[in-house]
């Protein structure tokens, strides 16, 4: 294996970051090793023993080590969760889990640090956090969305004569923010999903679901019938919505301008007039939980649901 600062231009350019991302945290990773190698090799070490039990402490002890350097944490969290996917492509390997997912898998990397600059002006991760479960082999992208286990949050769900209660195993998909979200890239990701999961839900449809803003009932109303976006939330029976006093994932719409008050949220797209007429106009944001079954090459719908594919 390289050495942490060798594979780092490596993966960069594997990830396609920008270049002036690559010179600032080259230069960050090269100041961190420089001063404490030997700390970091042991951080190193003690993430991927166990990414989701050990990743606080060692993200608090790396804050201090960049905050000895005069590097910011976000900056410093990306680099390190550079260094360890050279470690986490062997895990890979040895499963036999092909280099084409583990690069889908950490594109994510590369959406992160463009929302860091979006929202913060920063080259770096402000969601550090939530990368544990791709640096454990628990959550993976396949095509345009990522996934992972999950119990099945609602009451129960009958679909073609199967019943799902609550806490059976399912799958959550996650949406990674790289772009349109169209009707073709989904299914195409649904597909890859049941080869990739089939062996775990044996000789049944494999169960989706999805937790999200973007599933929130009234974008049917506020958006355009043609948008991405009300697509996506019609690939799923409706579980349950609920609204939300505040709205956490506004970032993900407005970027840095996400604090400004209602009137003055930017206009500049269709989404983001649609959002902030919906807001101005007194209605709250919210979230939706959504399933569906699916054997590989259709859906399986509640009753009076439509089959795609």
């Amino acid at each position: 294996m390289k050495r942490p600062n060798d594979y780092l231009p490596d993966l960069m350019e594997l990830l396609d970051f920008p270049a002036e991302a690559r010179t600032t945290l080259c230069s960050a990773g090269k100041v961190l090793m420089e001063k404490h190698e030997k700390a970091l090799t042991e951080l190193c070490a003690g993430y991927m023993e166990n990414p989701e039990e050990n990743g606080g402490e060692v993200f608090e002890r790396l804050d201090k080590l960049a905050e000895d350097c005069g590097i910011h944490s976000y900056t410093a969290s990306l680099v390190f969760l550079c260094w360890n996917a050279q470690e986490l492509h062997e895990r890979y390997r040895a499963r036999g889990i092909s280099d084409e997912i583990f690069h889908d898998t950490m594109m994510d990397l590369h959406y992160k640090l463009a929302e860091c600059r979006n929202v913060y002006g920063i080259w770096g991760v402000f969601t550090r956090n939530w990368d544990a479960g791709f640096y454990s082999l628990s959550r993976f992208a396949l095509g345009r969305l990522q996934y992972e286990f999950d119990n099945f949050r609602g009451e129960s769900y009958t679909a073609g004569g199967i019943t799902v209660k609550k806490g059976d195993r399912a799958l959550i998909m996650h949406i990674p923010s790289a772009g349109p979200l169209t009707k073709e890239l989904r299914e195409d990701s649904y597909r890859r999903a049941y080869e990739f999961y089939r062996g775990e839900f044996p000789g049944k449809p494999v169960l989706f679901t999805c937790y999200s803003w973007l599933l929130y009932p009234p974008h049917d109303q506020m958006l355009p019938k043609t948008s991405n976006v009300v697509s996506f939330m019609h690939d799923f029976d409706p579980i349950f919505s609920k609204e939300t006093d505040t709205f956490s994932d506004a970032w993900r719409i407005y970027g840095a301008d996400a604090q400004k008050p209602i009137d003055q949220l930017p206009r500049n797209t269709s989404f983001q007039r649609a959002y902030a007429d919906w807001l101005q106009s007194g209605h709250k944001a919210g979230v939706g939980y959504g399933a569906f079954l699916f054997d590989g090459k259709k859906f399986i719908r509640a009753a009076g649901s439509s089959e795609h594919l």
